[in-house]
């Protein structure tokens, strides 16, 4: 008995009853009578070349009880070629261990095209929360999964991608900059999904927007630490108040007249009791440096670190063109010294070298 369509069943699961009919427990799809040649046929195949098992080598054995990358985190690759950015969250070993209940959460949702008679997946975007707060060991472990994926599915893409990580793995600063590289990291995976950036190379401008970004953070953290102990009623942390920290490990970049010569001694041991935006003063605890888009100081005059946009610079400098260390002028200072590759220990708002912002008396 001939049948006027082809029925497509999505399990294996049916019965055959009398008159030659399919009865399918579960979803099908109906397209138009048989041909030569089955309409689709070259997209289904696609999709099943796709989903091919991997061809069996013999004596080759399994690398370990290592975890496996989840399927939809693989076919990021497989079958998208990495057109999304994928958050090494997806690729540590707590996230790709058998028992994470998290997989079946970021499944493709299906849906059915009436106009087509097609099924049709809809991906769920990934979550990039906590992306920015692996450890060294977490990323290490993710690129290890992620460089295999890469080297499956993008081999032309392999060396260049091993340059980049081999980069911010053995990088000297590694350990104290940690923040800093995996935002560049980050940064650099996220643009190769939508430019086509050569990873292998160093890229300065992303590099110093990441910093700058860092750096603002570790400060904004710091004054939010410093109010909520402030709110709770306890001794407001001031810059007074780290006088009484005999031995602080940070680096003393200055000598004060009247005040102890302990080199140990940081430079906040003064009488300033709030602080203030190391971009123009405002010393206003509602005004935060990060979003400090000012051209002049609190009292009147030009910024003496600014960005100069017609030259498509993005970080803030003096006229000299000279970076200045925004730890050294905030409230966390720094202990690099002379040697502190975030830019000069010099007042951002007069570039004088005896002081930082938190203590310049000439605004």
């Amino acid at each position: 008995m001939a049948c006027s369509h082809f029925i497509f069943h999505t399990t294996v699961i049916c019965l055959y009853l009398q008159d030659v009919t399919y009865l399918s427990l579960c979803y099908t799809i109906i397209v138009p009578p048989l041909t030569s040649t089955l309409p689709g046929e070259l997209e289904l195949n696609s999709v099943l070349a796709s989903k091919k098992r991997p061809s069996r080598q013999p004596g080759l054995l399994a690398t370990g009880a290592a975890y496996l990358v989840p399927d939809h985190i693989r076919k990021k690759f497989a079958s998208d070629g990495w057109s999304v950015h994928v958050p090494l969250t997806f690729l540590t070993d707590a996230y790709c261990s058998h028992s994470n209940p998290d997989h079946s959460s970021v499944t493709d949702s299906i849906s059915f095209d009436s106009s087509s008679n097609k099924l049709f997946s809809i991906p769920k975007p990934l979550s990039r929360a906590g992306e920015l707060e692996l450890s060294f060991e977490e990323w290490d472990q993710s690129w290890r999964r992620l460089s295999s994926l890469i080297k499956d599915f993008l081999p032309s893409e392999y060396r260049a991608w091993c340059i980049h990580r081999d980069r911010i793995r053995d990088a000297t600063n590694r350990t104290e900059c940690w923040s800093t590289w995996l935002a560049y990291d980050t940064d650099i995976r996220h643009r190769a999904t939508q430019e086509a950036i050569d990873p292998s190379l160093f890229h300065d401008h992303i590099w110093n927007d990441v910093r700058e970004r860092d750096l603002e953070n570790r400060v904004l953290k710091r004054i939010s630490k410093d109010a909520s102990i402030s709110a709770s009623g306890k001794p407001k942390v001031s810059a007074s108040s780290f006088a009484s920290r005999q031995y602080s490990p940070r680096y003393t970049p200055y000598n004060r007249p009247g005040a102890a010569q302990d080199g140990n001694k940081p430079f906040r041991s003064s009488q300033r009791s709030s602080t203030r935006c190391f971009i123009c003063g405002d010393p206003s605890p509602n005004h935060y440096t990060r979003y400090c888009n000012a051209t002049s100081l609190v009292n009147g005059k030009e910024c003496h670190i600014k960005i100069n946009r017609s030259a498509g610079d993005t970080i803030r400098r003096d006229i000299q063109g000279r970076r200045y260390c925004f730890a050294w002028n905030g409230a966390s200072g720094c202990d690099r010294g002379n040697n502190c590759f975030n830019g000069q220990h010099l007042c951002t708002l007069c570039g004088d070298s005896s002081h930082n912002a938190q203590l310049c008396a000439n605004i």
